[in-house]
Parts: C-alpha cells; structure tokens; sequence
C-alpha cells in the first residue's frame, strides 16, 4: 500500500507528468519480485509435500485471527517495548505469555501520526495557496491508512471475511506488530524527507502532541502493569530513562533535529535489546537447557531414524 501511495505521489505530485518515465523507473523492482516470486515458487514445488503436510495440522496450517481480537492485555503488551528490559530477566508475566509473544517494537509511527496529518494537511493547504490543482500526499496518506487498517483488524470485530482477503487473518495479533515495526521505519523516513525538502519544521504544538501520546502510551502501560501488580513492571530495566528518550526522539523528529532524535531512539532501542538482536539465541536453548532437550538428543544419538510425533 505505501508503495503504490509512492507511486502515486509520483505521478499526480508533478515529479513524473507521464505515466510511462515512472513505470520505466520501477521496472528494475518489478522485475526483482518477479523474479523472487519465482524463487519463491520453485521452493515450494520442491518442498510441496512438506508444506501440504504443516497447512493439514491445526497449528499453525488452519490457524485463523478473528478480527477484533486484541483484548486490553494485548493491547498493554503492543505498547510495552519500553519495559523490554524484563523480558531479559526472564521475565513476561503483564506483557504476554512468553518472552516471544511479549516482544513488541517502540510503537513509533503511531507517536508520529500528529506529524503525518500536520504534513497531509499542509500539502493540500500548499498547494491551495499556490494556486494549483488540488493534490494530496499519497504516501503519508497510504502509511495513515494501512496503520488505520491494522488497528481496525486488531480491535473492531465483524469483519474477518474482508480481513482474510487481505492477508491479516494469517498471523496472529502478537505477531502482526511486526507491521507497527516497518511502519515506523517508513513513517521517519518519509516524515525527514518532507520536512527536509520543504526547509521547515513541524508547529511546535504538532511536536509537542506526538510527544504527549509517546509519554501517554508510556503513563497508561505504567498504570496497567501496576494495577496487576505484574512482575514485569519490577524486572524492567530502565524503564524511565527509554521512555523519556522515545518522547525526546519523537520532538525532535518532527522539529527536524533528525541526528539528535534517531540517536535518542537508537539509544532507546539498545538499552531494551542490545542483549537481544543481533545476539539472540532463542528464549532457551532446547538441546542444552532444558532436561526434555537433553533428553531428546540422548535418543536421536542412538536412534537417528527415530520418528517423532507431537501431540
């Protein structure tokens, strides 16, 4: 969606007034993902028996999300990357079921949205001004609304059949976070972008509003995990210091002190994950830590050809 919104901002923006130079320019990453749908496709054939025996299994092949699902402590644990720290301590209890499943990104490109709209609006108030044909921002406008996309699937149930057609209903809403990562990335990107080729800088009431929801998401998820009295909120490590980085980076961002801000939100970043990614192993490491892995790997050293089924 924010490609085509790209590609749209493209053509109607003025930038390629012919349909034909933009469709040239692309052809290089067209022609890539063609080429990696046919990889794609040739390791399916060659694997097809494996793949038809995983999607006849419950879990995960006929596994399906319901739209809607996102309960009030999923959506505490969406906002919980601040209090990752507990989760290297060995510690989910509050932000999920298991250190995989609590594992959420900094929900940047929602602190972001007071910027996007400000830069949406002022694009159409712009070109008001200079007297030209109405014209809207179409990538800020796809990032808008594929993240309104998504929070619709993750909390307004009754409309799973429509979801399913666009892919949603295959992964379950822990794992659809995911999106809320890449978003975030593509919202700074795009977000620097504009405010560089402009020269200006957000309203300091728009900086200040994306502040305000990063240090208010930040208040409620404190409140949540203190009102359970869940032991994630006593094992977080640096908590305090991470999300006042998060709330400075956002400010910045959209005052367009981008070196300062990515480096708050860098900073952020390793302080909850730096023992994490790139480093990470796996929660536990089953042959090694665990009596069930030993155990397993004492039998497959003197059965190789043992058939093992999971119940």
């Amino acid at each position: 969606f924010v490609a085509v919104g790209m590609v749209l901002q493209a053509r109607f923006s003025g930038e390629w007034p012919r349909w034909w130079p933009l469709l040239r320019r692309v052809v290089p990453l067209v022609s890539s993902a063609v080429l990696a749908v046919v990889v794609l496709g040739v390791w399916i054939v060659t694997r097809l028996d494996t793949i038809k025996a995983v999607l006849d299994t419950v879990y995960p092949g006929r596994r399906i999300q319901f739209a809607g699902a996102l309960d009030y402590d999923g959506i505490v644990s969406t906002f919980g990357a601040p209090f990752a720290g507990a989760l290297q301590n060995g510690v989910a209890q509050g932000l999920g079921p298991n250190q995989s499943e609590a594992a959420a990104p900094f929900m940047t490109v929602v602190f972001l949205v007071p910027l996007l709209v400000w830069l949406l609006v002022r694009s159409v108030t712009a070109a008001r001004a200079a007297g030209s044909v109405r014209r809207l921002d179409w990538t800020v406008l796809s990032i808008l609304v594929v993240l309104t996309v998504l929070w619709l699937f993750l909390l307004i149930p009754g409309w799973t059949p429509i979801a399913d057609l666009l892919g949603l209903t295959r992964s379950t809403d822990y794992r659809l976070r995911l999106a809320f990562d890449l978003l975030a990335v593509v919202s700074v990107g795009v977000a620097v972008s504009r405010l560089d080729r402009d020269r200006v800088r957000a309203r300091w009431w728009v900086a200040l509003a994306g502040g305000l929801v990063a240090g208010a998401s930040v208040v409620c998820t404190w409140y949540a995990l203190r009102h359970g009295q869940e032991p994630a909120l006593a094992a977080a490590a640096h908590w305090k210091v991470v999300s006042v980085l998060v709330v400075v980076a956002v400010v910045l961002v959209a005052l367009r002190l981008v070196v300062p801000g990515v480096a708050a939100l860098l900073v952020a970043t390793l302080l909850v994950g730096l023992g994490v990614n790139p480093l990470y192993r796996g929660v536990f490491e089953l042959p090694e830590d665990t009596k069930a892995g030993r155990a397993i790997e004492a039998i497959e050293a003197k059965d190789p050809d043992a058939q093992w089924v999971g119940v």
